[in-house]
Order: structure tokens, then sequence, then C-alpha cells
């Protein structure tokens, strides 16, 4: 599980630093100490280093790996993935403290925004996976870990699936303009039944449903999203002649593809909204198979 985290968070970073890393708000620093009264300026970004904190830190921290000391301030986020963490009673940190591997050794300091731990078993990642998609101090850090959850989840309907993963793919691969079909109509569909449960929510009735609906759209996006990311990756892997892989590398190759749709400006979101509805319909396409005549 570490060198999937490692491997994720190195294609990860390497798309970020297209658009972010290169205006400089970001940092790739793998050891450093900030003595008690010096002020670092900026965001670090840390993979299998050490961090010792005694100072001040005026943005965010990222770690990967490595281990990380906290005795001082840090206005941002501090997320540490698969690291050995210590913070000491003299530690401040001004927005959220996230957490991807064991516990810390010693947690003493303030925390001002949330604090959430994601030990790593894939049980306990599903069960809090929702608490950390609301609320962030920082943008990019907040999406940054958003995304990696995404990918674990990901993971998780794969593993659990995975015949019908295939099954679903297989829609895509032989009948591509029936998939369009139904992404159209249902995303239509998905629009005006909220409209339609929203005002009815005015009455009461309403919740339930417009609850039911949004749970709906959940599960069958996160289907259509995994098995798309999985049909990404293994067109891209035939292209480049890449063969004999285990699956789970097709969904690394569609997953990096589309981290650095998120950091393109505009044209990546459009795209991505284009992915969403289709990802959308490869679920509906799998879930009303039988119907669709697939």
């Amino acid at each position: 599980m570490k060198k999937i985290f490692i491997v994720l968070f190195i294609l990860i970073l390497g798309f970020a630093s297209l658009e972010i890393f290169a205006e400089e708000e970001y940092k790739f620093i793998k050891d450093i100490e900030i003595k008690k009264g010096n002020v670092f300026k900026g965001n670090i970004v840390s993979i299998e280093g050490i961090i010792k904190i005694n100072g001040s830190v005026s943005e965010s921290i990222i770690i990967l790996g490595g281990k990380i000391e906290l005795n001082g301030n840090i206005n941002g986020d501090v997320i540490c993935i698969a690291s050995v963490v210590i913070i000491g009673d003299k530690s401040k940190i001004g927005g959220d403290l996230v957490i991807l591997g064991d516990a810390p050794k010693q947690n003493d300091g303030e925390v001002l925004g949330k604090y959430h731990l994601f030990e790593l078993d894939l049980k306990k990642i599903r069960e809090k996976i929702l608490p950390i998609l609301t609320g962030s101090n920082s943008f990019f850090i907040i999406n940054l870990i958003k995304t990696v959850l995404w990918f674990i989840l990901v993971l998780i309907i794969f593993a659990a699936f995975t015949n019908k993963i295939y099954t679903a793919e297989g829609f895509l691969k032989n009948d591509p303009k029936k998939v369009g079909i139904v992404s159209a109509l249902g995303i239509i569909s998905f629009i005006a039944l909220l409209v339609i449960f929203v005002l009815l929510s005015f009455l009461i009735i309403g919740i339930p449903f417009l609850f039911s609906l949004f749970v709906f759209y959940f599960v069958v996006l996160t289907f259509g999203r995994t098995v798309f990311l999985y049909f990404i990756g293994k067109n891209i892997a035939n292209y480049i002649k890449i063969k004999n892989i285990s699956p789970v590398l097709y969904l690394f190759i569609g997953f990096s593809i589309y981290v650095l749709l998120l950091f393109i400006p505009y044209g990546g979101r459009i795209i991505l909204l284009g992915f969403n509805i289709i990802e959308f319909g490869i679920g509906l396409s799998y879930f009303f198979r039988k119907r669709l005549k697939f």
C-alpha cells in the first residue's frame, strides 16, 4: 500500500508542477529545519525527507514518507502520507491536519482546522472517506487529498467488482455510440429530477427523494469512473505497446491523465466535465444493461 501512495504522489506532484509549482508557490525540499524565531515563506513539499519545524511556516506542508517533527506554527494545512509524525505541545496548525498512515507517535499540539487520520486499512478508509470531502483552509491541498481518496475508492470498486468492470468496459469498447446516447439522456434526466426534487423538498416530501437521487448519482458515477479510467489506461498502454501489465496499472495510467487535466486551466475542467457525463452514462449502461440490450 505504501508503494501505491509513493507512485501516485510522484505522478500527482509531477503533473502539478506544470501549473502550480511553476509559480514557485510550492518548494520541493527533502530535508529542512526551521529554527525557533525563523519563518519559512511558502509551502513545503518533501519526499522521503526529514522536516523539523521549531519556527514558523507561512503556508502548508506536504510530506510523503520520511519524518516530520512539529514544535512551531504552520499557518496552512499539514498533510502526512506514510510518514513518521511527531507533533509537540508547542506546535500550532492553522489549517487541517491530514494523516494517511500510522497515527502520530506524539500529538500534543493545537489544530485549528480538522484532524483526519486515515490508517492504511481499506475498510477504515472506506468508512471515513466522505468527511474529508467537505471543508478546508487550503484549496490546493484538499483537492490533492480528494484526488488521492478518489483513486483509493476506485481501487476498492475495482477490487470488489472486477468482473463487472470488465463487462462494462466491453460496452464502451463495442458500442460507444449507444453509451454516448445513454450519457446524454442520463444527465438530462438527472438534472430534470434534481429540479423536481428540489422543488418538492420545500414540501418536505421531496427531501428523501433528493437524498436518494444524490446517492444513486454518486454510486453510478463512481462505478462508471472506475470503468472509464480502466478503459483509458488500457487503450493508452496498448497504443504505446505496453503489454502484460497488471490491470491495476491501467487504472494508474488512466488516473494520471485525470490528474493532469485537473491542473490545466479552463480546458481541462471542460474535458473533465465531459468525462463525468460519460462516466455517468457508463454506469447507467451497466445498471440498465438488460433493458438497453447490451
